[in-house]
Order: structure tokens, then C-alpha cells, then sequence
């Protein structure tokens, strides 16, 4: 199920995923919240528990965030080579009230932070 508790494990135990539709190659994962937040890193993980969702269903995976004006490009790019999770430095602090990382076809993680 893709909940906030589903990624955020510690663990790495669970995780989400999402599929592109008919019509929508592209497939996301949303992260939404009340009041706008500042971000300034994103830690993303692998699914140690179901062994599906490898970095294979992350890598390539591009972050956005939302605006007045519809989806912005965060200019940042997931990719976890030799390890289980990957902290990314934004280039820049991003304020939003909702991010999201979006892949062709199918993305799957087993931990989403923002910090």
C-alpha cells in the first residue's frame, strides 16, 4: 500500500510503487503536505523485504515539485549504484506543498525522505 508509513521504514522493510496508465507512460510517487515545506535533500531507498523493488524501479527517477503553474523539474536525478540508500543534496532549497518522483513506466522505492 503506498503510505507515508509504507516509506518511511527504517527498516527498508516495505515500500510503494506506482505504474503508468493506459494513455500515461509515466508512473509517480507523490508526497504532499498541509502547509508548504522547505527541502533540501531527499533520501531515497531500495525494498529489502519483497525484493522487487531494486534500484532498477528508482534509477532515473526525476524529482518535481508543484506549483501555481502546474509540475516544476527539481533538476535532480535518483540514481543508487552500490548502496541500499542514497542521500541527494538539492542544488537548491525547493518550497512546495507537494514533491514528486516520476519515471517512465515504473518506479518503486522502499524509503522517501524529504528533509
Amino acid at each position: 500500500e503506498n503510505t507515508y508509513e509504507a516509506l518511511t521504514s527504517p527498516d527498508l522493510s516495505c515500500g510503494a510503487g506506482a505504474c503508468g496508465t493506459a494513455g500515461c507512460s509515466e508512473a509517480s510517487l507523490v508526497a504532499s503536505f498541509e502547509t508548504p515545506v522547505r527541502v533540501h535533500r531527499i533520501r531515497v531507498g531500495v525494498d529489502l523485504n519483497k525484493g522487487d523493488f531494486d534500484a532498477a524501479a528508482a534509477n532515473d527517477a526525476k524529482l518535481q515539485y508543484l506549483t501555481p503553474n502546474g509540475w516544476q523539474d527539481g533538476n535532480v536525478s535518483v540514481v543508487i549504484r552500490d548502496r541500499l540508500v542514497r542521500d541527494i543534496e538539492l542544488p537548491e532549497v525547493l518550497i512546495a506543498k507537494a514533491f514528486r518522483l516520476v519515471r517512465r513506466q515504473r518506479i518503486a522505492l522502499g524509503l522517501l525522505l524529504f528533509e
